[in-house]
């Protein structure tokens, strides 16, 4: 969903943005689904740090 690019955070407190999403996946897509589960969700909370959540987010991975 775009909850997750659309989230404020970091250290200017900005939008996360398409961009750093798809920096993520390349990063971690040689992970296991679990560990990939684990990248995602560390990432966006250090992201979001103490700010509220601003959208619904919805990521999801599907292996083939």
């Amino acid at each position: 969903s775009d909850g997750f690019p659309d989230q404020f955070g970091g250290p200017l407190g900005k939008k996360l943005k398409i961009i750093r999403m798809k920096e993520l996946i390349d990063e971690i897509k040689q992970l296991s689904m679990d560990d990939q589960y684990l990248a995602v969700n560390k990432y966006f909370d250090d992201w979001k740090g103490d700010l509220d959540q601003v959208d619904d987010v919805l990521f999801m991975g599907v292996k083939i």
